[in-house]
């Protein structure tokens, strides 16, 4: 355990000691990722495990061998980083200070030490999941799928003479501009919009598209089409990947229920009402000290009770953030 100094807190005329932590430092050996076993740094504990159950097989550990897989990835990763600078370590001073967090760690028996790389972890693991890439269609596939939509509405034109005579099912195009709604409903300029979508994708795809497009399109240019054996939606799924950064509240989110599965195997019979044992205060206490919020309910110090005796802190962490997942995949470009 690192050094230990005692600082007096006093709650009215109640009077406790607190230990401020000093943080022990990872050792520099730990540098050289192929001749260390993670299970046996202390330092370390609370990263394997959590390791172990978000990411174990990611990451591939380089030597002068040839590159291989390793279990524990997640771990060898974030060691990486660390000793490479690239983790937040900016909230080490308000961690160690913050009494009322420590005590809280202390009346677990969580190694304030060994908790705080976790809290590194699990960052440096969220902010990897809240911002990258994440997949969305292509203009092509847009267009593609919209072409497909108007084709089911069946158009006939006369082969010979390339005469429109009319569709078999009704549709409407609407487009918004600005403010500003545009219905199209008229078959024939529906089919004008279908004739130039269909153009445009064979010149922006001339060798991989055209062939399938003539194929399943040239049908078109005939009075009795049968759209039940036509297959455009098994065409044209090409996905571009677009940078993301997702909104704070997602990021706690993901925070709040990963700290949460790290802390439910621990217990405590603390009978100090002075020292909050609320797991749910706790977490959002951390996620005030790495600074994902700057809301001070998340720091908040102590419990407060409705008019029915119920305890009413964190109810906003609960159920807000317990369970709110972003709607679209991101993808990760660290713990990949």
């Amino acid at each position: 355990m690192g050094l230990i100094s005692i600082k007096l807190c006093t709650f009215g005329k109640l009077k406790y000691n607190t230990q401020m932590i000093e943080i022990n430092e990872l050792p520099d050996s730990l540098k050289d990722l192929s001749n260390i076993n993670v299970r046996e740094v202390p330092q370390l504990k609370y990263v394997v495990e959590m390791s172990e159950k978000l990411c174990p097989d990611v990451g591939i550990l380089e030597t002068n061998r040839q590159p291989h897989l390793i279990f524990q990835g997640g771990t060898y990763i974030f060691l990486k980083r660390y000793f490479g600078g690239k983790i937040d370590t900016s909230f080490k001073e308000a961690y160690q200070n913050h009494a009322d967090l420590q005590a809280t760690l202390r009346v677990y028996g969580i190694d304030p030490t060994a908790f705080w790389y976790l809290i590194l972890f699990l960052k440096d693991y969220v902010d990897d999941e809240s911002s990258g890439q994440k997949r969305v269609d292509s203009a092509y596939t847009l267009l593609y799928n919209m072409a497909s939509r108007l084709y089911e509405m069946g158009f006939c034109v006369n082969p010979q003479y390339g005469e429109y005579h009319g569709c078999k099912n009704e549709g409407l195009l609407r487009l918004k501009v600005g403010k500003h709604w545009v219905d199209m409903k008229d078959d024939k300029a529906l089919y004008g919009v279908f004739c130039a979508l269909r153009g445009y994708l064979k010149r922006v795809q001339p060798k991989r598209k055209k062939e399938l497009i003539d194929g399943v399109w040239e049908d078109t240019n005939s009075y009795d089409i049968n759209i039940e054996e036509q297959h455009l939606f098994t065409i044209g799924g090409e996905q571009d990947m677009e940078n993301i950064t997702i909104p704070e509240t997602y990021k706690i989110s993901y925070f709040a229920k990963y700290m949460r599965k790290f802390l439910e195997s621990f217990k405590t019979n603390n009978k100090d009402s002075r020292i909050s044992t609320d797991k749910w205060l706790l977490t959002s206490r951390v996620i005030y000290t790495i600074g994902y919020s700057s809301d001070r309910r998340y720091n908040a110090r102590r419990k407060k009770r409705n008019d029915n005796g119920c305890i009413v802190d964190c109810d906003f962490l609960k159920g807000n953030y317990k369970n709110n997942r972003y709607p679209d995949e991101v993808k990760r470009e660290i713990y990949v």
